[in-house]
C-alpha cells in the first residue's frame, strides 16, 4: 500500500506543477483535458489519478511525457 501512496503523492505533485506552469485556472485546465474541475482537484490532492485517455490528453495539451507524469522521468 505504501507504494501506491508514494505513486499518488508523486503524481499529484507533478500534475500540480504542470497545471501551475500553464497559468490556467483549474476550470480551464479541466476543460482542456476533458474532465470536470472536481476531477482535477481530486488529482491535485492525490485522491485519484487520470484514466489512460485523460493522461494522453494532458500529455498532448501540455507537451509533457507520460513517463514524467507517472514516474518523474523527463
Amino acid at each position: 500500500m505504501a507504494g501506491k501512496r508514494h505513486f499518488i503523492a508523486g503524481f499529484s505533485g507533478r500534475i500540480k506543477s504542470v497545471w501551475k506552469d500553464s497559468g490556467e485556472t483549474q476550470e480551464e485546465f479541466a476543460h482542456k483535458v476533458g474532465v470536470s474541475r472536481n476531477t482535477v482537484r481530486s488529482w491535485l490532492y492525490g485522491k485519484s489519478y487520470p484514466n489512460t485517455a485523460a493522461l494522453i490528453r494532458i500529455c498532448l495539451a501540455y507537451k509533457v511525457s507520460a513517463d514524467y507524469l507517472l514516474f518523474g522521468g523527463r
